[in-house]
């Protein structure tokens, strides 16, 4: 039986009574489903979602059959004055918003010791599942179809002169191919021109604007940063910045520059619209009026957009690697230094055939620092990179030690860690991760293919592209291992061998060669190489500090380190 139930002597809810609830011939058996709440029912078996607060259920109107969301939540988690003010809000912006695009609340009823929200059924679950399930991104026109929706939902919302303050693909729900507006217990009365400032941290982090993840002042703008955040997601799979916890999230934002997925262009007013809507100043970012009436919602504004220029796989792999390192070394002004003379040079020669530069007599630093902040080289395709790159994140944020976390997990007398102990490794720092997440990162981190991980394996992939005050990179051992595996390229590529190679400047036949002799060795093989480069690489190869690289030492170092460049760029290249 329904009631009126009442927090502190106050009555909070009345009934909802709608054309919903009118007597029609009853067609549903409550004895035939668990619990009858009110007018209606449902099985514990047909749970279709759920929240911190609440589960969500499938159920019917006993009185003419009907399909209906059952949100099913214990009174005792709103007994609070800012829990029972959630509550308000979800039950008030219910009632007023009337939106083939916002969830619609049939009734409210209070039983025992739940409080049952009836609600619209949307059977196909929420977006952030549909996106799950289409493999993580969607075309262009879907995604725009779907903001088209979402915004019509929220126009109702600013019309009554609320915001969300709780945007999130989880919230957004899909009913046949109609996406409407759910969740309002965050929203709140607001000057929707902007004038008022907020200061209430609420929402979920990852799509929280930057004014509400530092705890500073904000305004109806709010939600122009969740929508620009969840029309990215939709169109590459990922959400702009790499995080897992409000801070890393919030360095990521400082110091990364909005960018594009270079291999997946879109359309103009697509890239001019999210770039609007994710200023990072309030000052800077779209208002409503400029969301509502953007010319990406024009019928006639269609097409991607197609770069005048192409890269092929080797510039963009070593774009993937300069932008990680420039992030996690914060190293945007002198990059450079990170990268071998092959891999620059490289880089320059593929720009120097583009249309727009190629009238010029040199190449200047300004036309690669474009495109090195305005293209993302990302590989969308490894379901494993973006979660190593939350996990290097979280331990440089931290200032983890990489040896005492692989040591507290391993097994007693063990050398390795088997797949349920990187397991909790990872659960460690990424709690959320599915089992098939897990996989893949363990896969990718197992380079013999043995079936379990080294310590040697651990450190290499979590520390490759971390430095702080504590840990300085090796950038001779990063230079070394990247020459080292050009070597290997180069000598296949001759037909020829390394002992074949190294004897003929060998001249005193003592299986190792001094500087000179390592230098004209290189530059036999690659005349073009740079003498820092060289240097370099003679102070890898030469691990014992003899003066001298060995032959043995030679070919053990380029097998082994081309065997995990390769493992590593096929599977671990960073954004």
């Amino acid at each position: 039986m329904k009631n009126s139930v009442s927090f502190d002597n106050q009555n909070l809810v009345m009934p909802i009574e709608n054309s919903f609830n009118q007597k029609q011939k009853r067609n549903v058996n409550p004895s035939q489903f668990d619990f009858t709440v009110g007018d209606f029912c449902f099985n514990l078996k047909d749970k279709i979602g759920s929240g911190k607060f609440s589960i969500v259920y499938k159920g019917y109107n006993i009185t003419n059959g009907k399909r209906v969301g059952i949100k099913q939540m214990k009174q005792s988690q709103f007994q609070t004055p800012k829990m029972e003010q959630l509550l308000m809000n979800e039950i008030e912006v219910n009632r007023k918003l009337k939106s083939n695009h916002i969830v619609q609340m049939h009734d409210l009823i209070y039983q025992d010791i739940w409080i049952y929200m009836i609600l619209e059924l949307c059977p196909e679950g929420d977006l952030e599942t549909y996106l799950e399930e289409a493999g993580g991104m969607l075309d262009e026109e879907e995604s725009l179809d779907i903001l088209t929706q979402i915004l019509e939902g929220l126009k109702t919302l600013i019309y009554h002169g609320y915001i969300h303050r709780d945007m999130k693909p989880a919230n957004i729900m899909k009913k046949g191919q109609t996406y409407k507006l759910a969740d309002f217990g965050m929203a709140t009365k607001v000057d929707t021109a902007g004038r008022d400032f907020i200061q209430e941290q609420v929402g979920s982090p990852l799509y929280m604007a930057p004014q509400i993840l530092q705890n500073q002042k904000y305004t109806v703008k709010s939600d122009i940063w969740s929508i620009g955040l969840i029309f990215y997601q939709m169109l590459f799979g990922k959400t702009p910045w790499p995080a897992r916890d409000i801070q890393s999230l919030i360095s990521a934002i400082k110091e990364i520059p909005l960018r594009f997925p270079y291999d997946y262009p879109i359309g103009e007013q697509a890239k001019h619209f999210i770039k609007g809507c994710l200023q990072i100043e309030e000052s800077d970012r779209f208002n409503w009026e400029q969301v509502f009436s953007h010319p990406i919602f024009n019928v006639n504004n269609k097409g991607h957009l197609e770069y005048g220029y192409k890269f092929d796989d080797k510039f963009k792999n070593i774009m993937r690697d300069l932008q990680q390192a420039a992030y996690l070394y914060q190293l945007f002004s002198r990059f450079d230094d990170l990268i071998t003379f092959f891999e620059s040079n490289h880089i320059f020669n593929q720009l120097k055939t583009l249309d727009f530069i190629s009238q010029k007599e040199y190449v200047d630093s300004d036309e690669l620092i474009r495109i090195f902040q305005e293209y993302d080289f990302v590989d969308l395709q490894d379901p494993a990179s973006h979660i190593l790159m939350d996990i290097k994140e979280i331990i440089k944020q931290n200032k983890y030690d990489i040896k005492s976390i692989f040591n507290v997990y391993l097994g007693q007398n063990a050398e390795k860690l088997n797949l349920t102990q990187f397991t909790k490794i990872l659960h460690q720092f990424l709690p959320g991760l599915h089992d098939k997440e897990i996989e893949h990162c363990f896969e990718a981190f197992d380079n013999d293919n043995d079936g379990l991980i080294s310590f040697q394996e651990f450190e290499y992939h979590l520390n490759f592209g971390i430095t702080n005050s504590y840990k300085q990179k090796d950038k001779i051992k990063t230079k070394g291992m990247k020459i080292a595996e050009e070597i290997r390229t180069i000598i296949v590529e001759q037909n020829t061998t390394l002992k074949q190679l190294f004897f003929q400047f060998d001249h005193g036949n003592t299986r190792q060669l001094d500087f000179e002799q390592f230098k004209s060795f290189i530059n036999y093989i690659k005349p073009e190489m740079h003498e820092n480069d060289i240097k370099d690489l003679f102070q890898f190869f030469d691990e014992r500090k003899t003066s001298h690289v060995s032959l043995g030492n030679l070919e053990k170092v380029i097998n082994k380190n081309s065997s995990l460049q390769a493992k590593r760029k096929s599977i671990f290249i960073m954004h």
